[in-house]
């Protein structure tokens, strides 16, 4: 047999030195895969776990403290700047221990950043202050930025964040639409004075376009925590993750998580950062574990910090009140590799007076263990942390700022809403930017608004700017709800709140009717408003201060807990249901059972009486002849 190979004649019995090799080529797909093993030797990638354990206040007024635990996991991927512009990096390769499905929609939907979060249950103010970016508004959220760029849709890309997020976290994200996003397309000149700037961590360097939605009555279980878990380098097999027990976590009054990634700048390079945060809430003053895990073999840090004083005699707990005037005292095993009290004594403060400010009296007892450095024998023996509060502890429990929002007039014709902020603050004034959003359904009575600081009811020039604009007023903000579009109202609110003072804002809604298909299946239990929040702001002479204080801090997670007031620190309103008013569902049911009831009466009265004449005929005809 023969062939033709160049156009010549050869037959099979040729040397195979003698044919002529195929020339191989260099295929799209082996180019990227070249490409990426040539980005991945560039790139890096940090990745850090932290844990913090806090005492709380009583859960109850029957129970003891409870304990915060708050989980903190950060990675980190260093970039060169000359890649190309942040978000459309197609070359850019990332580690094993970077979540790939996270830097894939980053990088494909040309995303500034995102945050998901997900909570249940609500922060009380008596456990103490929040943690920023540690506890979220009830329900699910979810923020947007996505970069404004010639040819890409902003709402379609926000269609496939959802999306995307749907099928990574098992939840009902895909469940967002327009009634209840807020949407801003915001150039560089208008950052500041945007709705949603305050969500976002990100120094914005160009223009962007935020989405921001929240769910209230969204479910959070464990099919949203284990694909959590499956995004950590480790899992829940090693590392400080192997302490989350979804049982335990769940049992608790609170329970926060959430991602957020996002591109974060300095002069030489440009790190694309992922941060995984969960906070649960237990309501014993104690807690253990069998065995101290080896830390995470992707971790360059691993620590475990606990707050409270080791001293454990009366003698160094009078010295501890003397000087700190703490007596959080904390039993730990095994004993810490390093300890130290964050904040000042009481000679530093009698500097600034009989009164100092609040940021500054905020001191705390620490204590860090390094999960790398302990000894097999010691691993074994496990984990436990106790804590016994004194009762003479001067220590404050409740927090700096507190915000509250109830409704009023629930089944009469004047219903409204009123929002609380709460400075306890002794001497400083604190800066607050509140806003909310409404669903369109909720139509908000603008001649009812009323702001009252303290015992004072502000006017309406105040209030509105009057001949200067509303830029000159308290209300920055004003979009009103539309019903054709269905897109939800907004209200923005700058204002300072003075020392030891209470600001109220309170206006009157409109509920509107709505159409049966609109009602959720559990229409009677109400409709749950999303969260408003505020955004506090420190001033400029407390700001340095704060700085000097917390600059020896590196953890960043232990820089979130030891201070109380933070720049653009986001608090979260508690969750309000209101009653619309409700069609009788059971009209339908009732219909068709009457309609079935009387066409089956009908029905069988003229069936039986055709067949039962019919049957009288026949035996009429039969017994005739016998006759």
């Amino acid at each position: 047999m023969r062939y033709v190979i160049l156009g010549q004649e050869r037959d099979r019995t040729t040397p195979a030195f003698t044919r002529p090799r195929r020339r191989r080529t260099m295929t799209p797909h082996r180019a990227s895969i070249l490409l990426i093993l040539v980005a991945s030797i560039c790139s890096s990638a940090e990745y850090a776990e932290e844990v913090l354990f806090r005492p709380l206040g009583n859960i109850s007024p029957v129970s003891d403290p409870g304990i915060a635990r708050h989980f903190q996991f950060t990675a980190r991927l260093s970039v060169p700047t000359d890649d190309g512009d942040a978000g459309t990096n197609e070359a850019l390769a990332f580690p094993s221990d970077f979540p790939r499905s996270v830097s894939r929609i980053v990088s494909d939907l040309g995303i500034e950043e995102f945050a998901l979060t997900f909570s249940r249950g609500q922060w009380v103010d008596s456990w103490g202050p929040q943690i920023r970016n540690q506890v979220f508004p009830t329900g699910m959220s979810l923020f947007g930025s996505f970069f404004r760029r010639r040819g890409a849709d902003p709402e379609a890309r926000w269609t496939i964040l959802k999306e995307s997020l749907s099928a990574l976290f098992c939840a009902s994200v895909n469940g967002i639409n327009d009634a209840n996003t807020v949407k801003e397309d915001v150039s560089e000149d208008f950052v500041e004075r945007a709705f949603l700037s305050t969500l976002s961590t990100t120094e914005t360097r160009e223009p962007v376009s935020y989405r921001y939605a929240h769910l209230p009555h969204e479910a959070v279980c464990t099919e949203n925590l284990r694909p959590w878990l499956h995004l950590l380098p480790c899992r829940d097999v090693s590392g400080i993750a192997s302490w989350i027990d979804p049982v335990e976590v769940f049992s608790g009054p609170f329970y926060s998580m959430s991602i957020r990634a996002r591109w974060v700048y300095d002069e030489s390079s440009k790190h694309l950062e992922f941060v995984q945060t969960l906070t649960a809430v237990s309501t014993s003053s104690a807690w253990s574990a069998d065995t101290v895990p080896e830390a995470c073999a992707a971790s360059r840090v691993s620590s475990v910090l606990v707050e409270g004083n080791l001293d454990a005699s009366k003698s160094e707990r009078a010295a501890s009140l003397k000087e700190y005037g703490s007596a959080t005292l904390v039993e730990m095993t095994p004993s810490p590799s390093q300890s130290w009290v964050v904040g000042n004594d009481r000679k530093t403060l009698q500097a600034y007076g009989d009164d100092p400010p609040g940021w500054l009296r905020h001191r705390l007892h620490m204590n860090r263990l390094d999960m790398r450095s302990i000894d097999p024998d010691v691993r074994a023996l496990g984990f436990r942390v106790a804590y016994s509060i004194a009762s003479d502890t001067d220590r404050e429990s409740e927090p700096s700022f507190s915000i509250r929002r109830f409704d009023y007039g629930q089944f009469s014709s004047r219903r409204g809403l009123q929002t609380q902020l709460r400075n306890e603050h002794r001497t400083i004034t604190q800066r607050a930017l509140y806003r909310e959003y409404l669903p369109w359904f909720v139509r908000r009575k603008y001649s009812t608004f009323r702001i009252s600081i303290g015992k004072t009811m502000l006017n309406e020039s105040e209030m509105w700017g009057g001949e200067h604009g509303i830029d000159s007023g308290i209300v920055r903000i004003v979009v009103p709800s539309r019903d054709g579009d269905r897109s939800p109202s907004q209200l923005s609110v700058s204002l300072d709140v003075p020392p030891q003072t209470t600001v109220t804002i309170t206006f009157e809604f409109e509920a509107a009717f709505l159409h049966f298909e609109d009602f959720a299946p559990d229409s009677n239990r109400g409709f749950d408003l999303p969260s408003g929040f505020v955004s506090l702001i420190v001033p400029d002479n407390a700001r340095a201060n704060e700085d000097d204080v917390c600059s020896s801090i590196v953890s960043p997670l232990l820089r979130d807990a030891t201070t109380t007031l933070w720049p653009n620190a986001i608090l979260f309103t508690n969750p309000v249901a209101i009653m619309l008013p409700v069609l009788d569902f059971s009209m339908p049911f009732n219909v068709i059972t009457l309609s079935c009831t009387a066409l089956a009466f009908l029905f069988g009265s003229v069936l039986g009486a055709v067949t039962r004449r019919r049957k009288e005929n026949e035996r009429t005809v039969v017994k005739s002849p016998k006759s």
